[in-house]
């Protein structure tokens, strides 16, 4: 989802129609300072209702523990719930071994080359809302 220091350029819209429509939750596999600014710097924070940061957890994705804590803390079980990510071995694994539906964001069209199957291939994050039918 996230450039160097900059947004692919439907983030925000993208974000801004599911807020509100959903609980939102991110989990990154980041240090917490470089998680935090880069949050505050593209002005995402505000979209999410819970951050999972692995340097605060001493878990990376794709550990399914990581997956647990985010789904506990959100309030919502595993199969209420959909990861969207653009990494097949952290984002989708983990997703899917909790049992949570996931969607792949793979915007070169690379072919799966391995045994993680994602639930929806999405390549640009503004299909999304067409995976969970909202009108922006």
């Amino acid at each position: 989802m996230v450039r160097v220091n900059s947004l692919f350029p439907e983030v925000k819209g993208v974000l801004e129609a599911l807020k509100g429509k959903f609980k939102l939750g991110l989990i990154s596999n980041s240090i917490v300072e470089n998680a935090t600014i880069l949050l505050q710097h593209l002005g995402l924070k505000r979209f999410f209702d819970v951050v999972v940061i692995s340097g605060e957890e001493n878990l990376n994705k794709p550990d399914p523990e990581v997956f647990r804590r985010a789904l506990e803390r959100i309030g919502v079980t595993a199969s209420e719930a959909m990861m969207v990510g653009d990494s097949l071995g952290d984002d989708i694994k983990g997703a899917k071994s909790v049992g949570m539906t996931a969607v792949w964001v793979n915007r070169s069209g690379k072919k799966i080359d391995s045994h993680i199957k994602p639930d929806y291939i999405i390549m640009n994050l503004r299909k999304l809302l067409d995976v969970v039918q909202v009108s922006s």
